[in-house]
């Protein structure tokens, strides 16, 4: 690495953070102290400009973040452009001293980045949502494209026009960055860039001697096993280290810190690792899977300046899941005692929320920042000093003499959730939006990792304690429940029925099996699900989006409880960067799985309290009824013989599908129901598809014989054409973002559609001209339907 004396003054930025409609947040990153201010004014020149200076942290020898937060007494002009910029107040530009290229990084027409001030009515407002960027993700030897380089798309196109398609916000749902699972050529560029721009000559800035020495690459599994975590066999390379967390988000989000030429294979810097099965030594990485995760970060590296142009002129908001930190963080109440107990495992989690906190959430909520004697600026003020041990009350980490082994609470309890919500004690990263801050919708962004519900020692989690959901999502007063919602949640609530309810059970009776196959659905705790979906039903019309799962669905549910209608879109959209074989496999057999009803649409109903004789019903199967045994779809089958339904029939609420109840009896009124609707897109084939199909109509009339190669060319490229634009249409595990809007015609309901940008073709661009597009809608008000 160059000495930091010789970078540009900018090495990870500008990031247009939280936007309001009077003021703008802008983040960035630079090698050395500034002392400059943000000027921000309307594009076309209508108007005075308003300057902010930055709030400043230094997190390592030679790395100093900052925040701008610009405000505009008067509030920006709805829907109009505006540029910003950097100007000196003294002294000098960091870094080589040269001001910053920031004409780079504008869009055509504008000499300076720009952002897009809020709309006054929720059907103008253009938002778009992104999850899961691996930089060496995906299978295959060069891995997969990046998409949030997609969003160029509106970008680019006519970006001075006010009902264009360009978008206000991109909501980020998790896993912006991957601290678990690190591609071995990464970790020289990490560790060199910990060493030079975080700890420097001295090696004191945020040192941590409690990780020393370091294992050679591809040599931290183990380690990182013995601490607690669970990342299991790609944690060849996990990062510990704060210096190593914060290196890894300036590679993510811009390329000034890459190195011409990555690291070469180097079989002597390679750990020579123990076989655990004892069969003798293997090698934890090879040249040749080297090589494979060489040509993915290329690839990566590659569209790295398209993604800082969509960073800089739209506003980002950001919400962490697990990877950030750690795969299965806070998974169940058995990894929460081993990790948190085990100081190096406490720093690992205490690092990487430190630098979520500094690198993502700081641009969430800049005015919590900005307040002497809060939690938020506390943690600011302790890596200022490089004293980021000192923060672990502030992060929400739990004391190390506090975890004992709890005992099994009683039926019907819970055990004592992760976290309190009340107090100003530790850091609150959930966030919320709304008018007051000039957004034509509510928007809340919830945090499900770190104030969970544990109902035993033992078992899976629930997503959110019952208390820390009041707190994030309280019951929405009368001007609340008509106004559209928009949550942002890491990872589906409305879950793929397959998966939830056969694979992940199957898998949980393995060893290991909840940590191998992720198996914390909101599902799990059945309870916490209703009553998230409860308050889901006290708004008219929610729309969530999530990520996590690494493939792209829409779901549609509609729920009624006295009289009220209440409907929810849920879309998720994952990964932008980490396809893999398996959800490949699920994006190629979507549609199988809709022909066979595997996905389905399915409705459910609940009652708030069974009496014992109802009870008494779910002892045994249910009973021939008119000489007949009734006959329930495959999944409800499964869940009688797994003990589900006799499970809900405790439970309050009791909720079960409409087939069971009906084969139970239960044929009192219930107190409400709900349908969760699978979303296809039923678009009509593009033109090129239309005439690929008339051509293999064409070829096959012909019938030649012999064999025509033609003919058969013909038929081979119809069927290409035809397979682009069906894969997909269900369920996508092609690399994707997504783009949203609300539609609403005249005397018409509201509708939420969202249309996935794919990124399809070979990983380096080329072998496909046209990327997809997965377009589905879900009505958000209106009658219900028959």
């Amino acid at each position: 690495m160059p000495n930091p004396s010789a970078l540009p003054a900018i090495l990870a930025g500008p990031i247009v953070r939280k936007l309001t409609g009077t003021s703008v947040s802008i983040w960035l990153a630079t090698p050395g102290p500034m002392d400059a201010e943000l000027v921000v004014a309307p594009a076309m020149g209508a108007g005075d400009a308003v300057r902010a200076p930055a709030q400043s942290a230094q997190v390592g020898a030679h790395l100093w973040l900052h925040l701008f937060t610009a405000t505009d007494p008067g509030g920006f002009t709805p829907n109009t452009v505006y540029t910003y910029d950097l100007a000196l107040r003294s002294g000098n530009w960091p870094g080589d001293g040269r001001p910053p290229a920031l004409d780079a990084l504008a869009l055509p027409g504008f000499r300076r980045p720009s952002f897009r001030a809020l709309p006054t009515t929720a059907t103008e407002l253009r938002f778009g949502q992104a999850s899961c960027r691996k930089p060496h993700g995906g299978d295959g030897t060069t891995g997969c494209r990046d998409a949030v380089a997609q969003f160029t798309r509106g970008l680019d196109a006519d970006p001075f026009a006010l009902d264009g398609d360009r978008l206000h916000a991109v909501f980020h749902t998790g896993d912006q960055i991957y601290a678990d699972d690190v591609a071995g050529p990464l970790m020289p560029i990490l560790q060199g860039l910990d060493r030079d721009l975080i700890r420097g000559a001295a090696n004191t800035h945020g040192a941590e001697p409690s990780f020393d020495p370091l294992p050679p690459i591809g040599g931290r599994e183990r380690p990182s096993t013995a601490m607690g975590l669970t990342a299991g066999a790609v944690a060849k390379d996990h990062l510990w280290r704060l210096g190593e967390f914060a290196a890894m988000y300036l590679l993510a989000w811009s390329d000034i810190c890459w190195p011409d030429t990555l690291p070469a294979w180097n079989a002597g810097r390679i750990a020579d690792v123990d076989n655990p099965d004892g069969t003798g030594r293997i090698k934890a990485l090879s040249e040749e899977v080297w090589a494979g995760q060489i040509a993915a970060l290329e690839t990566f590296r590659a569209t790295l300046p398209n993604v800082r142009r969509v960073l800089a002129n739209t506003a980002n908001f950001m919400m962490f899941d697990d990877h950030e930190i750690t795969d299965d963080w806070n998974l169940d109440h058995a990894w929460f005692r081993r990790v948190y107990a085990n100081a190096q495992g406490r720093a690992v989690i205490r690092n990487g929320l430190a630098a979520y906190t500094a690198f993502q959430h700081w641009g969430n909520a800049p005015e919590r920042f900005a307040q002497p004697g809060t939690p938020e600026r506390s943690v600011l003020d302790a890596l200022d000093a490089g004293h980021a041990e000192g923060t672990d009350l502030a992060l929400a980490l739990p004391p190390q003499d506090a975890i004992p082994e709890p005992p099994e609470p009683a039926p019907g309890t819970l055990l004592p959730p992760l976290r309190s919500m009340d107090g100003d004690v530790s850091i609150r990263f959930d966030y919320r939006l709304g008018p007051a801050q000039g957004w034509p919708v509510q928007v809340a962004a919830l945090d499900p990792r770190t104030a969970r519900a544990y109902p035993n020692r033992d078992a899976a989690i629930g997503r959110i304690a019952a208390a820390a959901l009041d707190a994030m999502l309280p019951s929405p007063s009368a001007a609340e429940v008509e106004l559209p919602l928009i949550i942002s949640l890491p990872a589906p609530f409305l879950g793929m029925n397959l998966l939830e309810h056969v694979i992940q059970p199957i898998t949980e009776l393995l060893p290991g099996g909840r940590q191998s196959f992720d198996v914390e659905p909101w599902t799990a705790y059945g309870q916490g699900y209703e009553t998230f979906i409860a308050r889901l039903g006290e708004f008219q019309s929610v729309i969530a989006l999530s990520g996590d799962v690494h493939y792209g669905f829409t779901r549609a549910l509609r729920r009624t409880e006295q009289n009220q209608l209440s409907r929810a879109a849920q879309f998720t959209a994952s990964a932008s960067k980490n396809a893999e074989i398996k959800t490949m496999a699920i994006h190629t057999l979507g549609d199988v799985m809709a022909d066979l009803s595997i996905v389905r649409p399915r409705i459910f109903w609940g009652y708030d309290r069974l009496n014992a004789q109802e009870r008494r019903r779910f002892l045994r199967p249910p009973r021939p009824r008119n000489g007949a045994t009734p006959a329930l779809p495959w999944d409800d089958m499964v869940d009688v013989a797994l003990g589900r339904v006799l499970r809900a029939a405790t439970e309050e609420p009791a909720v079960f599908s409409r087939e069971v109840a009906e084969a139970y009896g239960l044929d009192r009124p219930r107190d409400f129901e709900y349908e969760v609707d699978p979303v296809e897109d039923t678009s009509a084939p593009p033109a090129q598809v239309e005439t690929l199909m008339d051509r293999a109509i064409d070829a096959a009339n012909a019938r030649a014989a012999p064999w025509d190669p033609d003919a058969s060319f013909k038929m081979l490229e119809a069927a290409q054409g035809a397979n682009l634009h069906s894969l997909g249409r269900a369920i996508c595990g092609l690399p994707q973002v997504a783009e949203l809007r609300l539609l609403q015609e005249e005397n018409g309901p509201l509708l939420a559609q969202q249309t996935l940008l794919v990124a399809a073709g070979n990983a380096d661009g080329t072998g496909s001209d046209v990327d997809a597009t997965v377009t589905t809608t879900v009505p958000l008000t209106g009658a219900p339907s028959t």
